[in-house]
């Protein structure tokens, strides 16, 4: 087959590599990384690159040119939305559907997971106005009567009472605002699931993933973004509308009464949106009756805000009502609640919802007995110990369940609890962002500058100083685990790659050659240290690798945290605790300055352009908004349709001659493996045989496969079940535990799509034990039929690598400036060695190589026909 009918197509991972290092364009000469020459590498056949980076890492805004702290601050408000993206992610990692499945069986755990998200959006909101409403009106009012005043207080030196609420109740609709902004803006640049063919009978004969109806969801999106939309317009209209009660309790109680019904059909709608994967689900009358919510709340926003500059008497101080300031408590333990059933969803469906209501029950009935004040005094000691005692008792027991009943799920990310899991995490970072605002706020409520005397940050609302408080704890907590982990694993006696050393280590012919190039005079001990650097990057990659367990530990703490939280509010509340003991007084102050650090590293992301914490933002990016509309943009929505579009244009185009035909290999880093592994699927059967795969450093099996079964599991690939990271042990990972054989009515298996018909794959993967998010795809065993070991130590010969003095091997640079001055230079080559890890799998042996026998097997291929099992050879 001639050069020009293969195309070699490369796509990037999660580190947004350029195209120019994805074509493997140029090579260093001279120099280091700091300084150095490099040349143009010889091409080879037709190879091109997709670059989807700006999608995932740059911001869809350009920088704004109002100023540069308003820039900053937008930048730095993506950071807020990683809960939400973590809660779509929960969405997707319960079980859904597989093909020729009803819908009746996830619905009710999809209808909760939208109530979680919505939690979220709201406990953002109520946060927002307990800082603005509750705790700043306070604060200015005692700044207007010091002296000196802070100058950013001057201009509201003559404005009344229901002056400063109006422009303080614009805090929350401008956040709201800008959410609904970035929802409406990312959608319409993200959204491209449209361009993807129609294919008939989608959910019988595809997998999900391989479906216009997974990428394409534009409409759901949109009829998310008006439900959050109109619920946070809500819970802010609840929050002001409590200062009426004092002088007009009819408009007062009419604007509350408004807003709780608003509430109510938000909560409604959620509960009854269709699933994500349902074409054209969304009723034109769902349409317009959301919208019509949105309008409503709008317009009552609006002759409130109106009304408290025109009506509100100047003189009387507004009313605010006890049970609004419990409101961002009582939505932390109704999600917590959510997410601790959620442990059980994929398995103990029923129980999990017990579990759920009983919680919410106990709550309820905590909530009306503190309220009511239906106990005495005397007893009220004595009930809350026993709730909390109750709290704890039900979790250990429905943890200790869910670990028996599980402990059979080792193919599945958390023993079949990812969904519990994640929703904890992302509660966990919403608390944490939302008490580092509120801390943040109170800090600069002062001179402007930042502050975390006692007079500054008592005045936050007492539920986030709670919240504030635990953060030593958990972030001690976190410390330690790292800590013992680390030890554990730097004493171990064992190799931490046993099972795969005999075919992954470099052989020693290869390791002398690069000790010698390494070092031309001691090439024994340069072969050593070789040795040891390579040691010591596979115990980091292992530490790395065990990234599964010690997010069980986190989720742990998270929830401890939470918990204690709630509990230290609720003692505090009550006086049980003394605010003025020592212990407890300096906790707290080192928890605020922990909010505050945390504050100011926000900060600090916002001053560029791109995402905060990059690699999670891209992990969190790559499924739909299906849950929070107001999550990170999906960026494989608009990357897989293009890939999609141009790989269907490559293979369609005519040959160069008609005994030819196209043929096209994709070869694909890290998390661009998970996009490549979608056209596949995405595409008709005639193009199939005329496509071939190449990955390397991809975490399908490892960490997608185990976290979205129904998505991209061992059944969709074609591979065999993994196991868990071990957290403490050596060898990192566990022998894999059998495979469960899969029905052949099942559409084919990437795999199985990628087979000639003799048998022979066309999918290789290259990994590396010194990679520290590369996996194998197929098993962990030595000689399976996709999975081939990388070098992790490669040599490169540089022709012009050196600058010696002609006739010699003295560098140059060791010259002295008068020798140097008469000397005559001359090139001379010089090895470049590395210890490779996740990227640079082009310096490898293994990829030309591996790219040259697939096209081998291309021009053999022809379209596979029959359906042999899932992951036999």
């Amino acid at each position: 087959m001639a050069d020009g009918d293969l195309l070699e197509l490369r796509v990037h991972g999660v580190n947004n590599t350029p195209p120019v290092s994805m074509l493997f364009a140029v090579q260093q000469e001279y120099g280091d990384s700091l300084v150095g020459i490099y040349r143009q590498r010889p091409t080879r056949g037709v190879v091109k690159a997709l670059s989807w980076g700006g999608l995932a890492r740059l911001s869809p805004f350009p920088r704004l040119p109002v100023g540069k702290w308003l820039s900053t601050a937008a930048s730095a408000g993506w950071i807020l939305v990683i809960p939400f993206g973590l809660a779509n992610v929960a969405y997707w990692s319960r079980r859904v559907t597989l093909p020729t499945e009803s819908y009746k069986t996830v619905r009710t755990t999809a209808r909760l997971t939208r109530l979680f998200s919505l939690g979220l959006t709201l406990l953002l909101i109520a946060s927002v106005c307990s800082a603005s409403l509750d705790m700043t009106e306070g604060r200015i009012h005692k700044l207007l009567d010091s002296t000196p005043r802070p100058k950013w207080i001057t201009p509201l030196t003559h404005t009344d009472i229901g002056d400063r609420m109006a422009i303080l109740s614009l805090a929350p609709v401008l956040v709201m605002s800008l959410l609904w902004v970035l929802a409406k803006r990312t959608r319409t640049l993200y959204d491209r699931g449209r361009q993807l063919p129609i294919r008939t009978e989608d959910r019988d004969h595809y997998w999900k993933i391989g479906t216009r109806s997974f990428w394409d969801n534009a409409d759901l999106s949109a009829h998310n973004t008006g439900i959050h939309t109109a619920a946070g317009l809500a819970l802010s209209l609840l929050w002001t509308g409590q200062f009426w009660w004092g002088e007009h309790t009819g408009f007062g109680r009419t604007v509350v009464g408004l807003a709780i019904a608003i509430l109510l059909a938000c909560i409604g709608l959620t509960l009854t949106t269709p699933m994500a994967t349902e074409q054209d689900a969304i009723h034109p009358f769902r349409r317009r009756f959301t919208g019509g919510l949105e309008v409503v709340a709008g317009v009552a926003f609006g002759v409130q805000f109106v009304g408290l500059i025109c009506w509100h008497s100047p003189s009387l101080k507004p009313q605010q009502l006890g049970m609004f300031s419990v409101v961002p408590g009582v939505i932390v333990y109704v999600l917590l609640a959510l997410a601790i059933s959620a442990l059980g969803w994929r398995q103990e469906r029923r129980t999990s919802y017990g579990v759920a209501s009983f919680l919410i029950l106990i709550g309820i009935g905590a909530l009306v007995t503190q309220l009511g004040h239906r106990i005495p005094a005397r007893h009220n000691t004595w009930f809350n110990y026993a709730l909390i005692g109750v709290l704890v008792v039900v979790a250990v027991v429905w943890a200790g369940w869910l670990r028996w009943h599980h402990r059979a799920r080792a193919a599945e990310a958390w023993h079949g609890s990812a969904p519990g899991v994640l929703m904890i995490l992302a509660l966990f970072a919403a608390i944490v962002l939302s008490t580092v605002f509120v801390v943040v706020a109170a800090a600069l409520l002062g001179d402007g500058n930042f502050k975390i005397s006692q007079t500054e940050y008592m005045t936050a609302p007492p539920i986030y100083l709670s919240f504030a408080t635990m953060l030593i704890p958990a972030l001690v907590a976190i410390a330690l685990v790292i800590a013992i982990m680390w030890v554990a694993v730097a004493r171990c006696k064992v190799s931490l790659e046993s099972d795969l050393d005999q075919f992954s280590q470099p052989t020693d012919d290869e390791m002398i050659c690069c000790a010698e190039a390494f070092d031309h005079g001691q090439p024994a001990s340069a072969r050593n240290s070789l040795y040891s650097r390579r040691c010591r990057t596979r115990r980091v990659a292992s530490l790395l690798h065990r990234a599964e367990p010690m997010g069980a530990c986190l989720a742990v703490i998270a929830t401890a945290a939470i918990v204690g939280g709630l509990a230290l509010a609720v003692l505090q509340d009550n006086h049980l605790i003394n605010d003025a003991a020592d212990s407890f007084y300096w906790l707290q102050k080192f928890g605020v300055g922990a909010a505050l650090l945390i504050g100011a590293f926000i900060v600090g992301h916002g001053v560029t352009q791109g995402r905060p914490l990059g690699i999670v933002w891209d992990l969190i990016c790559f499924l739909p908004r299906a849950a929070h509309p107001f999550g990170p943009p999906c960026y494989a929505q608009r990357a897989i349709p293009e890939l999609h579009t141009y790989c269907r244009a490559w293979l369609d185009s005519p040959p160069s001659s008609a005994d030819n035909s196209r043929r096209l290999i994709l070869s694909a880093h890290s998390l661009g493996g998970v996009l490549a592994v979608a056209v596949v699927l995405l595409l008709s059967d005639k193009y199939r045989d005329r496509v071939a795969l190449v990955t390397y450093g991809c975490q399908l099996r490892a960490y997608f496969s185990r976290i979205f079964p129904e998505l991209l599991g061992p059944r969709i690939l074609g591979v065999t079940d993994s196991s868990p990271a071990r957290l403490l042990k050596c060898p990192t990972f566990p022998p894999d535990p059998p495979t469960v054989s899969s029905d052949d009515n099942y559409p084919l298996s990437v795999l199985n799509t990628l087979r000639d018909t003799n048998g022979t794959p066309r999918w290789i993967n290259l990994w590396r034990p010194t990679d520290y998010l590369g996996f194998p795809v197929y098993s962990r065993q030595p000689g399976n039929p996709i999975d081939r070991a990388a070098d992790e130590v490669t040599a490169e010969l540089a022709d012009e690598g050196e600058i010696v003095e002609a006739g010699t091997d003295i560098d140059a640079r060791t010259l002295d400036p008068s020798e140097l001055a008469n000397a005559q230079l001359a090139f001379t080559s010089r090895w470049i060695i590395q210890i490779d890890t996740h990227s640079d799998y082009f310096r490898a042996r293994q990829y030309p190589s591996a790219v040259s026998e697939l096209a081998r097997r291309l021009i053999d291929s022809t379209t596979p026909r029959g359906k042999g099992p899932p992951g036999v050879p």
